[in-house]
């Protein structure tokens, strides 16, 4: 429920500090927005609520701007408290918007905005749901005689989202807002007529999956970008959506991305419609591009520092308007910084850290992570902005925090490099150290697994699982098929082969290997199924001596020539067999006497004891299978040590990391 322990909204207009004591005086043509109710008593004098829990931390959540009225959202614990003028912020009017919210929003409110259009007030929220989703909505707000309101009655939802969406406010009365979670859509609501909405972004693979996302014209546009690079191992890709060209997106290989490790979280900072990712490394601050041709951007530097924007909410609006805000890695001693993108490089931004004349302003103590006593940055549309500030006053037990707004204009400085801008790593132009050459056969697999696409590391160990090893009764069949896909040289070859990819699900693929079966090109259906009538699974075929498998919906007939078919056994030899260890592994199955061939060359190594393949030698060891990346070399592990092969030497311009693994691009 909410709780109101705000209780004063003062009409003001300072031209000092009540507090003289302090030492500090508020400049000429600054306005008081709020001023909060005093707290007295033992522990207060430091400001720090642990210490004193009734002190009210004034803050700001939105701000917005028509024509002479302005509006600014506050929320105090759960109470959601309106500031708003109707002469550019002369002259204040405080509103309490808990009553006709308690039973609706309660503890599950996450984030409130506020929206002027049309002569009309609305109030904005998002609300949490389950699975760490969120919705938002809206609702008209109507001032009454002070500090009252009324709300619309019903609440309009407008989507559920995960995570939430960044939203737009449109001077036409609607708001757009966007999901960022594998399936991007974009939503609109038009306030006035409360319309809602919604269309999907068409995107592919790794563009979908879409982290961080913004709008620079008001949400005709949005731009997104999906995280990745060498610590994920993931594709870096950019989505962008237009409201009349639809949608495009491009993506870079990880071994081409730029950040070997971000050290906090990265952002989107927009240079003119250009969307950029900001990014701190060690104690520097960068932003790169990548543009929708598949090029990224030169590296521009920020200067020291490290990136948040410290976004009040889940809404996720700016407080700084277009301006990202650089934190001091000092921050109990220094300010941040602001900068942007300017057409000619980037600049520092430079306004006025606070309300007062002076270099001090009320009380300092504690870190602020902000930029001085900036609280938001409200553009004017005349090229200069509505700054609202928090003063904290301290005098003895006697606390109280003021919210001031004043009318300033940024000015602009070049940010120089600091030292050596990062690049993307440096390409590998010889193999990886302690490394296996990869056999014709490994070379193959890697060829069948980047041109079929999807799932890679596990259609890469499929491969040869089925190619390396086999019994006898479908030796020469498996062997012919191996040998027709070494042969296959690129993707166009090995489609022609296999017209179905290696069809791992389809009728006529692996299974068919398996149970001595031949696959045509072109046809569909395994040479050697029998029937579909599963009762006759594991059973002796009369006619021909064969004993009957299946599957999931065929029966396969495999010959037992000179044999003997044994029901829920299988081709009995007559000749018991042995375990023999030469080039190859040739384990028995004491129970058929039938002999597994493991290729032992085929995957790269040697039969040396009894236990099976092995390799000679020290390299690199591995535990994991499937492919990785290493520049343009991509990677496998095999017989517990690590195999590679230059994608270059196969035709393909390097090695792509996906969320199935790596692949020859």
């Amino acid at each position: 429920m909410f709780q109101r322990w705000v209780v004063m909204g003062l009409v003001a207009l300072a031209a000092c500090s009540a507090d003289d004591d302090d030492g500090w005086r508020v400049r000429s043509g600054v306005s008081m927005v709020y001023e909060a109710h005093k707290v007295e008593g033992a522990g207060c004098a430091s400001g720090v609520v642990a210490f004193c829990p009734a002190l009210e931390i004034v803050n700001v959540a939105d701000a917005d701007l028509e024509g002479d009225r302005i509006a600014v959202i506050r929320v105090v614990g759960q109470s959601v408290i309106l500031h708003f003028s109707e002469d550019k912020g002369a002259h204040w009017t405080t509103y309490f918007i808990d009553e006709g919210l308690e039973s609706d929003l309660a503890s599950d409110l996450l984030d409130v905005g506020i929206h002027l259009t049309g002569g009309r007030l609305f109030l904005i929220y998002s609300r949490a749901t389950s699975s760490r989703s969120s919705t938002w909505a809206f609702r008209e707000i109507e001032l009454d005689t002070p500090p009252y309101v009324r709300l619309s009655v019903e609440e309009l939802p407008v989507g559920v989202f995960r995570p939430t969406p960044y939203i737009q406010k449109r001077a036409d009365g609607r708001l757009r807002g966007g999901l960022t979670f594998a399936a991007p859509v974009i939503q609109e609501v038009d306030l006035i007529s409360q319309d809602v909405k919604g269309a999907n972004i068409p995107c592919t693979g790794r563009a979908c999956f879409v982290d961080i996302y913004a709008s620079v014209d008001r949400g005709d546009t949005f731009d997104a970008y999906s995280q990745g690079g060498p610590v994920s191992g993931l594709d870096v890709c950019r989505l962008r959506w237009t409201e009349n060209a639809g949608s495009s997106q491009a993506c870079i290989p990880a071994s081409q991305w730029f950040v070997p490790n971000y050290s906090h979280r990265i952002h989107m900072m927009m240079r003119g419609t250009e969307p950029y990712i900001a990014w701190s490394q060690d104690d520097q601050a960068y932003a790169i591009s990548l543009g929708l041709d598949g090029k990224l951007s030169p590296v521009l530097p920020l200067g020291r520092g490290k990136i948040d924007n410290f976004s009040l909410g889940w809404l996720d609006r700016p407080r700084f308007a277009e301006y990202e805000l650089v934190e001091t890695l000092d921050v109990f001693n220094e300010d941040g910084r602001l900068v942007r993108l300017a057409a000619d490089g980037p600049e520092d931004v430079h306004v006025a850290k606070t309300p007062c004349a002076g270099d001090t302003c009320g009380y300092t103590g504690g870190p602020h992570f902000t930029y001085g006593l900036l609280q938001w940055l409200l553009p004017t549309g005349e090229g200069d902005y509505y700054a609202f500030y928090t003063v904290q006053a301290a005098n003895g037990h006697a606390n109280q925090q003021v919210l001031y707004m004043s009318r300033e204009k940024a000015t602009f400085s070049p940010i120089i490099a600091d030292g050596p801008l990062p690049g993307p790593p440096d390409p590998l132009l010889t193999p990886p150290a302690n490394a296996w050459p990869m056999t014709p056969l490994q070379v193959a697999c890697v060829e069948y697994a980047s041109c079929v696409g999807g799932s890679e590391s596990a259609k890469y160990e499929a491969c040869l699982a089925h190619f390396s090893t086999y019994t006898y009764t479908y030796f020469y069949g498996t062997r012919a098929a191996r040998d027709r896909l070494i042969a296959a040289h690129g993707c166009p070859a090995i489609r022609e082969v296999w017209p179905e990819g290696f069809g791992l699900s389809s009728t006529c693929g692996a299974t068919c290997f398996e149970k001595g079966g031949e696959c045509t090109p072109g046809v569909t259906t395994c040479s050697n199924i029998y029937s579909t009538d599963l009762s006759l699974c594991n059973t002796c075929e009369p006619n021909v001596t064969g004993y009957l498998s299946c599957d999931a919906s065929n029966v396969y007939n495999t010959q037992c020539p000179a044999d003997v078919c044994t029901p829920n056994v299988g081709c009995v030899k007559a000749a018991a067999c042995t375990t023999n260890c030469t080039s190859t592994y040739d384990e028995c199955n004491p129970t058929t006497n039938e002999v597994t061939t493991h290729d032992c060359p085929a995957r790269g190594g040697v039969c040396a004891d009894a236990s099976g393949c092995a390799r000679t030698g020290a390299m690199e060891a591995c535990s994991t299978t499937g492919l990785t990346c290493s520049g343009p070399f991509i990677k496998g592990c095999s017989l517990g040590q690590v195999d590679y092969t230059d994608c270059r030497t196969l035709g393909y311009a390097g090695c792509s990391m996906g969320p199935g693994g790596a692949r020859c691009y």
